[in-house]
């Protein structure tokens, strides 16, 4: 059970390291707040969707019976 949210956990830390070398920072606060934006996008973007294709599955699964 522990090994999924361990795992998200190392792809995002693999992600913020690739941002870090893509290119260079004004300063470290400054990556930061680049990341920040794209955390809160994710959050607005994904919620939505997700919500999305729960109700989407159960109102197939609902509708198949």
């Amino acid at each position: 059970m522990l090994r999924k949210p361990v795992g998200w956990r190392i792809k995002v830390s693999e992600g913020n390291e690739l941002a870090w070398k893509s290119r260079r920072w004004r300063s470290v606060e400054h990556f930061k707040e680049h990341q920040r934006g794209w955390a809160i996008a994710g959050v607005l973007i994904g919620a939505p969707l997700s919500l999305l294709l729960w109700w989407s599955a159960i109102a197939l699964l609902t509708h198949v019976r």
